[in-house]
């Protein structure tokens, strides 16, 4: 980590707001499943008094970085970049993240083949999962995905001209949000484009410590 988030981890007070915010101590009353405890072993890390070890790392990445905590701090510690700058230190001692991280770098470059598959897959494997209880929701794949819209859409544009970076999770679950939106725009006066050959924004890698 750099000095300066050596500086930011050592501004914690330990008053327990971003615990309180927390869904993974919520769920575990666990001081080290929670944000205050996240950000207290990090700081243990720096300082070397606590090696990295798979149990911690389990610990870092086990946050959902919800970001539920974002902005609470007193003190004013930007606890999601923290964790990210944690994870990027101890990615290599987090199993899963090995792998996670082998199958984002072969899929991110076929997001297309690589929904497709799963999309096909979905009604095999999502039935068995709900039956048992190991999946309480997980949203339908997309056989439209939104980027295939892409175009420039007209509208009134006297406001201006908007364009749309749509991610993933509108691209492949969710093609009526990014709908709604161009729709809203348009009503409102601009101009609107939904980009053509967009790309993973990387926000997966970076949650896996790149």
């Amino acid at each position: 980590m750099s000095h300066e988030q050596h500086t930011e981890l050592a501004k914690c007070v330990r008053c327990g707001a971003c615990k309180a915010m927390c869904p993974t101590y919520f769920f575990t009353s666990d001081e080290t499943m929670g944000a205050r405890g996240r950000i207290a072993m990090l700081g243990a890390l720096t300082e070397n008094e606590l090696a990295p070890t798979k149990r911690l790392s389990d610990r870092i990445f086990s946050c959902i970085l919800c970001e539920a905590c974002s902005g609470v701090c007193p003190v004013g510690i930007n606890i999601p970049e923290s964790i990210y700058q944690g994870r990027a230190r101890l990615k290599d001692h987090y199993a899963r993240g090995r792998l996670i991280r082998k199958t984002l770098n072969f899929s991110l470059s076929r997001m297309d083949t690589v929904f497709s598959v799963l999309r096909g897959l979905q009604k095999i494997i999502y039935p068995p999962l709900r039956k048992a209880g190991s999946l309480r929701y997980m949203p339908e794949i997309t056989s439209k995905p939104f980027k295939d819209r892409a175009q420039v859409y007209k509208g009134a544009g006297k406001l201006g001209r908007v364009a749309i970076f749509s991610g993933c999770s509108v691209n492949y679950f969710y093609p009526h949000l990014g709908d709604a939106l161009v729709r809203i725009l348009l009503t409102r006066g601009y101009e609107v484009v939904v980009l053509k050959g967009e790309v993973c924004c990387g926000a997966p890698l970076r949650a896996v410590g790149f």
